[in-house]
């Protein structure tokens, strides 16, 4: 896991060379929007999730930012660039909340 998270953050670096942050927490949220969007289903399930008032606007600019770091582990074990989307953010939510993690994403994610 350790080697995953290292590769985790090397993705970050390179992703954020040309700014002043190196890592996805660091990102602010109009740049994270602007340059590094969610899928357009993801960002309907950030954008339900803060009109029905559980997510606030902070809140929604934490689940972008794990949305990628989970997106960023999974392109790790997957050899895969991800974008996040559906699965990510879901995974970004409960885990904000502290809420289990479905088991076919985790299933989805070891395949």
């Amino acid at each position: 896991m350790r080697a995953h998270v290292a590769l985790a953050r090397q993705r970050q670096r390179e992703r954020y060379l040309d700014r002043s942050w190196r890592l996805n927490s660091q990102v602010p949220g109009p740049a994270l929007r602007d340059s590094w969007p969610l899928t357009d289903v993801a960002q309907r399930i950030v954008d339900d999730a803060l009109y029905s008032g559980r997510l606030s606007s902070r809140g929604a600019v934490r689940v972008h930012r794990l949305a990628w770091t989970v997106a960023d582990v999974a392109s790790v074990r997957t050899g895969h660039d991800v974008r996040p989307g559906a699965d990510e953010v879901d995974v970004a939510l409960r885990l904000r909340a502290g809420h289990p993690l479905q088991v076919r994403t985790l299933e989805k994610r070891a395949g």
